[in-house]
């Protein structure tokens, strides 16, 4: 992918390991605090339509964005218990999946979901 498409400032963040739990005892996913940046970048953001399709196995009716990452052993790592922050617009996207497309790809792909 050329460079010149992954335009848009990402920060990918995950919980922290001391995050402090809401009173019923769960993790307070909810909370600002409790999150910390696992990865900071630029990526490319495609807003999808509300076309269904099957992508890595998984239907993505509900997904509402594609983000594509370059390849590094960070990226690869991303999680579902991660989020991401689009930096130019304030959103917070729920990372449904993250995976290398195939062997000879050097990018990452995340469905994300409002």
């Amino acid at each position: 992918m050329p460079a010149s498409k992954r335009r848009d400032p990402i920060v990918v963040q995950r919980l922290k390991q001391d995050a402090t739990p809401n009173v019923l005892g769960e993790m307070a996913v909810e909370s600002p605090d409790n999150w910390e940046t696992y990865l900071v970048g630029f990526a490319e953001v495609i807003f999808k339509g509300q076309r269904e399709f099957t992508r890595a196995g998984i239907v993505d009716a509900d997904v509402s964005h594609l983000v594509r990452l370059p390849f590094s052993s960070e990226a690869l790592a991303i999680t579902s218990e991660m989020r991401l922050l689009l930096e130019v617009t304030g959103e917070l996207l729920h990372i449904e999946a993250a995976y290398r497309r195939d062997a000879s790809n050097r990018e990452v792909e995340m469905l994300c979901r409002h």
